[in-house]
């Protein structure tokens, strides 16, 4: 453990909570969030953009990617409640953030890997939004009014609806009304999408598209997509911190978790069984227009829209407290900073204009990681010497690292191939 003083961090004051021996020490307090509303933002928080992936990821793994999609789910629950007992340190002190515990446990050089990963997780999602909202974009004008411009077009409209409020205001905060939005908006796709596929498999003349059972070559891609779904580690501390009873967030993501799986499997076997290896990605792509598949295009493109700008302010935010930490950045040099973040993930989209194999390669490089390796990593080494780990513990440790690091190294590697030299 880094010798680094705690007073450097910054802390809650609340002590105990997090130390296995003592989780019944935190007070309740009723100003916070019911453990109802804290499912409700957990769904909200897993529930994005990945689960439009999730045919696919069948796809590159055959039929045992449906297994895939309950495993990892089981890894991300569990991989999420060691996130948050990593905060709590043996002194009886809480941490606040990810970053946090890289710096408690390995010290700087924890903290700024932390960062980095950060940084380049939400670069690589601002890039999927820009995408996805080009793509949609692309389709709708292109079903309803018959005009398909060149595809630099929209992602150039998408950028620039996205830079708006970046340069307007300083800091934009997600409001309750635009989590609801998403949340609504994912569980419209899901329900539209399977309905849709189920229609398209009970046609009487329907018949049965090539697909897979297992493909091995497939199983690092379509591993790290499904991943990519269940990405949400990063804001657990924020969530439990703001509950009125902390205890209860393993039990209550656990909860969020199953409902959340549940969506992904029902989506993922409907656009599997009804396309099979011909199903595209976003699987809104392998519909024939009509108002619904129209409709969830419209929602879609607002969803990402509304939600980008939050993800650059975020990522400048703290890069701004680092070049400028005792005085304030310019506004000048602010957007200079906005406008830069911006363009980074446009110009990975226009390089890399595949949905699909862009998601799998920035969940192997980053999701992998943030939210399976590391987080057992650090409980592992928090809570050396301090219980000790039965077998089934120790068994889905070391489960979720490999499947991490699998990802990461593996998924890494053939996506990356997939990517620049793929079809």
């Amino acid at each position: 453990m880094s010798n680094l003083t705690l007073p450097v961090i910054e802390t809650s004051s609340i002590k105990g909570y997090g130390s296995i021996e003592a989780q019944n020490l935190i007070e309740d307090n009723s100003k916070l969030a019911t453990n109802w509303e804290t499912f409700l933002s957990i769904c909200c928080i897993l529930m994005g953009t990945g689960v439009l992936q999730l045919p696919a990821a069948l796809k590159e793994g055959g039929w045992a990617g449906f297994f895939y999609i309950f495993l990892t789910g089981l890894m991300s629950n569990y991989a999420g409640m060691l996130t948050v007992r990593c905060l709590y340190t043996k002194e009886g002190e809480r941490l606040s953030t990810f970053s946090d515990m890289g710096f408690y446990l390995y010290g700087n050089l924890g903290k700024q890997t932390i960062q980095v990963f950060k940084v380049l997780s939400m670069l690589g999602a601002g890039s999927i939004f820009i995408l996805l909202a080009s793509i949609n974009l692309d389709q709708l004008f292109s079903d309803i009014f018959g005009w398909k411009p060149h595809f630099l077009f929209w992602i150039i409209v998408s950028s620039i609806i996205a830079l708006i409020p970046m340069i307007l205001f300083k800091e934009i905060h997600e409001s309750p009304l635009i989590t609801f939005f998403g949340t609504f908006t994912t569980i419209f796709v899901i329900v539209i999408a399977s309905s849709i596929s189920i229609l398209v498999w009970m046609k009487p003349d329907f018949e049965y598209p090539p697909s897979s059972a297992f493909k091995l070559s497939g199983l690092p891609i379509s591993f790290s997509s499904i991943c990519f779904a269940f990405g949400g580690n990063l804001l657990y501390p924020d969530i439990e911190k703001g509950m009125k009873t902390p205890q209860s967030f393993d039990k209550v993501l656990t909860y969020s978790s199953f409902v959340v799986t549940i969506f992904y499997a029902i989506m993922a076997f409907a656009g599997y069984l009804a396309f099979g290896d011909n199903v595209l990605s976003p699987v809104l792509l392998s519909f024939n227009p009509n108002f619904f598949v129209n409709a969830a295009y419209l929602l879609i493109t607002a969803h990402v829209l509304l939600t980008a700008p939050l993800l650059f302010i975020s990522i400048s935010g703290d890069m701004e407290k680092d070049m400028s930490s005792e005085t304030e950045m310019k506004p000048f040099y602010r957007h200079i900073l906005r406008a830069t973040l911006l363009f980074l993930s446009v110009g990975a989209a226009l390089a890399f204009p595949d949905f699909e194999k862009l998601i799998a390669l920035i969940s192997s490089v980053t999701i992998s990681l943030l939210s399976y390796a590391i987080p057992v990593f650090f409980y592992m080494k928090m809570y050396d010497g301090r219980i000790s780990f039965g077998f089934s513990d120790s068994l889905l440790q070391y489960s979720t690292i490999f499947v991490g690091l699998f990802c990461f190294f593996v998924g890494t590697y053939l996506s990356s191939i997939d990517l620049l030299f793929g079809k």
